[in-house]
């Protein structure tokens, strides 16, 4: 009883030193610059702003709306940046905590983080852009506060870890890109942003009740990394990551979902990337999203599937795709699936972090998956079923890199391995997968079994030429016995002999004998 009572006292006095966000105390500065001066400089669609949002949350948590500053597109010039920063720093009191937020065009200009006002002319950027390190200044000239919040939606972002770190201050910075990287044109860093301060539940990762600044940026990451493919910024210099931002909506207990994909799991759906967010109806409900838009769906296990990343040891020389082309690059440490990467012969200004989805070529290849794994990363989100063949052939990563889905494929011997099946093959170094359907088409058959349900019960014999087609499934179905057919040219084939047709999906069977 003693010893329960104990433990009882420590969590209630755990609970109880629990900082959180006093919003009475809290002063920010909000800029939002979706479109600029310059034409030149590429607008972004006004479609249900997040900026906006991300005010008014603020207000709703109980912020003042006298202690913060909203200032969007044509309101939102240099001077007019520089001067909400030093009026909100100056009102707040030495217990406050001061959040500054941006979101639009970041740059590296001569190798410093810039924020573009709407001002911004990039033939004079350093009178014209708001240069992270000029923000620095101004808040520890102006600032008297306790803490400070850095937030950025946009290119090199985290450019405001620098400025978190020389504050002088307890402070951190979350941000949609680390201060080498560029950052996606969709709002989904925001989004994610919302939903901690908004407490959905989601974002309550421990279900203790609270959602913490630490669990703000386990939502940014995964987003920023799954839907984006991008590494996002995240840095504490004194503001501690159990930092109590909102209180969590809907009761702190997930939703039951069984398995094999779990509550928070980001998956694919078809060529997109899905969240798990439920499960009913035998279904899980999963979270889509676009530009700014989310919804939710109900999908089948089968219509999902896993998201993987290839990794690649430190030293490793590989090819990068960066805008339309690639690029000679090495891997200088790997941090989970990231890998940082220099390019030899360009300034380390150029390093950043990337994800092998964009590593297009290597001499090294990737740590293989473990068999399970890489048999559902092979399924392709549920495209294929039916696994008839795995053959190993490492030396295949030359030719296709750490995966490939290849599709349909008919040969019966590859890399040493002899009598294969018919099917679709799926790469994923070092090992094929060989699958027997695909989704939506009918299920293949052996060869042996294919041929013999074209002959018809034995009413055609001699087989003149097999004529691959299958996209005639659409029009005839699995089978569809043609009888005698003349043409010579068909589907992009050639020269093929007169003869009876038999389509048995994925085949024409062209014969040159029917009986009677």
């Amino acid at each position: 009883m003693a010893t329960r009572t104990l433990g009882v006292l420590l969590l209630l006095a755990a609970l109880a030193s629990a900082e959180e966000l006093e919003p009475k105390r809290t002063y920010a500065v909000v800029v939002g610059v979706l479109r600029w001066q310059d034409p030149a400089t590429t607008a972004y669609s006004e479609e249900q702003r997040k900026d906006v949002e991300l005010h008014d949350t603020l207000l709703h948590l109980g912020v003042p709306r006298e202690q913060t500053r909203l200032l969007l597109d044509t309101q939102a010039t240099r001077a007019a940046v520089v001067a909400a920063v030093r009026e909100v720093a100056a009102l707040a009191g030495p217990e406050a905590t001061l959040l500054f937020y941006y979101a639009g065009h970041g740059a590296l200009v001569d190798d410093a983080v810039v924020f573009l006002p709407y001002d911004y002319a990039k033939e004079r950027p350093a009178e014209t852009g708001l240069a992270v390190s000029a923000l620095g200044e101004l808040l520890r000239e102006h600032f008297r506060g306790a803490q400070l919040l850095l937030l950025g939606d946009c290119c090199h972002s985290g450019g405001l870890a620098k400025v978190a770190a020389g504050s002088g201050k307890r402070a951190a910075s979350l941000t949609s890109a680390e201060d080498c990287n560029v950052s996606t044109a969709n709002w989904t860093y925001t989004l994610a942003l919302l939903d901690a301060l908004r407490g959905e539940a989601i974002a309550d990762r421990d279900a203790d009740g609270h959602v913490t600044l630490g669990e703000a940026a386990e939502e940014v990451a995964g987003a920023m990394k799954f839907r984006e493919r991008q590494r996002s910024g995240f840095a504490t210099h004194g503001l501690p990551p159990d930092l109590r931002l909102a209180k969590a909506r809907g009761g702190a207990r997930p939703p039951k979902v069984p398995g094999p994909y779990a509550y928070r799991d980001y998956v694919a759906h078809g060529e997109s990337v899905a969240r798990v967010v439920g499960h009913r109806d035998g279904k899980y409900e999963v979270q889509l999203q676009g530009y700014v838009a989310r919804r939710n769906v109900l999908c089948a296990a089968d219509d999902l599937g896993p998201l993987g990343f290839a990794r690649y040891p430190a030293g490793a020389e590989i090819r990068v795709l960066w805008g339309d082309k690639t690029w000679d690059a090495r891997v200088e440490r790997a941090d989970g699936d990231f890998h940082w990467i220099t390019y030899p012969g360009w300034s380390h200004a150029w390093d950043e972090w990337v994800l092998s989805d964009r590593i297009v070529g290597t001499k090294v290849p990737p740590e293989p998956l473990p068999q399970a794994e890489a048999k559902e990363r092979a399924r392709c989100g549920g495209k294929y079923a039916r696994l008839v063949k795995v053959l190993e052939v490492a030396a295949d990563h030359a030719q296709f890199g750490a995966f490939k889905d290849y599709g349909f494929e008919d040969m019966a011997e590859w890399g040493g391995h002899k009598d294969l099946p018919v099917g679709y093959w799926v790469y994923v170094y070092p090992r094929w997968f060989i699958w027997a359907e695909e989704k939506g088409k009918p299920a293949l058959l052996g060869r042996a079994e294919a041929l013999e349900k074209a002959r018809c019960g034995g009413k055609y014999d001699r087989l003149l030429r097999t004529v691959r087609v299958p996209k005639d499934v659409a029009e005839h179905g699995a089978f569809k016995e043609a009888g005698l057919f003349e043409a010579s040219d068909y589907a992009g084939h050639t020269g093929i002999p007169q003869g009876y047709w038999v389509y048995v999906y994925p085949n024409w069977y062209v014969w040159g004998d029917a009986r009677g």
